[in-house]
């Protein structure tokens, strides 16, 4: 394989070089293992295979005389090859991702897909990288479904990240968000007032109850309020110390 064929997988998948070699290498070794008419080694550092069999003094396929491997073989091959570097290049965006997994996130409004889920995208501050996610339309509160318009931007809470193998589709990387989670009011909150506390119930789009032990400032709960437009009931809980008198 060419300097510039590694260049180019490597610029479409976004993978290092050494992964894009390495990836090809297991690729060829896997169908040359399967197929009976072929009996060849492939060597790793020059990415060439080299026939063994056929008696014409080690013919290096590589440089290659095509025509030694039939079509249909060469077809799978080149699957196989995309199949892999897709899956390396989904798991290595998932372990850029995979950091702000159950936090909450600014999202910006793409649009719906065919279903009905709302398209957001979204990026992970500490490499940059941008990713398009999925808030399903269960996880909208009511009153917000249809409404969302494209460009808005809005808090969204990170359900999961995953990648997502379909032998009938492409591999991609499936984030799920949510606007109706609990955990989007306690982390709205933290972020505003350095403590979390527990939200006991939640009707998004109209209220939340939260409980904690510390007071939280009222123009925080304002202010979040503001963000969720619903209404925030907050009951302090008081810790009682042994030996108090009652």
């Amino acid at each position: 394989m060419k300097l510039e064929e590694v260049k180019t997988l490597s610029d479409k998948y976004g993978l290092p070089y050494d992964t894009v070699i390495r990836e090809v290498y297991l690729a060829i070794t896997e169908i040359f293992n399967t197929e009976p008419d072929i009996n060849a080694v492939v060597d790793f550092e020059e990415l060439k295979a080299t026939n063994l069999g056929t008696g014409h003094g080690g013919s290096n396929l590589g440089d290659l005389r095509l025509s030694d491997i039939n079509k249909p073989t060469l077809l799978k091959m080149q699957k196989l090859m995309e199949a892999r570097l897709q899956r390396r290049a989904v798991l290595n965006r998932f372990m850029l991702f995979v950091g702000i997994r159950y936090s909450v996130i600014d999202g910006t409004i793409c649009g719906y897909d065919e279903s009905g889920d709302l398209l957001v995208e979204i990026r992970d501050e500490t490499c940059g990288d941008i990713a398009t996610a999925v808030c399903e339309e269960h996880e909208q509160p009511p009153r917000e479904r249809g409404c969302y318009r494209t460009g808005d931007t809005l808090p969204f809470y990170v359900k999961g990240i995953r990648p997502e193998y379909d032998p009938h589709r492409m591999t991609r990387l499936e984030i799920k968000l949510s606007r109706r989670s609990p955990a989007l009011v306690e982390l709205i909150i933290q972020k505003h007032a350095g403590i979390r506390p527990k939200c006991t119930r939640r009707i998004a789009g109209a209220f939340s109850n939260i409980s904690t032990e510390r007071r939280i400032p009222k123009e925080v709960l304002h202010k979040v309020s503001k963000i969720l437009n619903e209404r925030i009931n907050v009951k302090v809980e008081t810790t009682r110390l042994a030996g108090d008198v009652h």
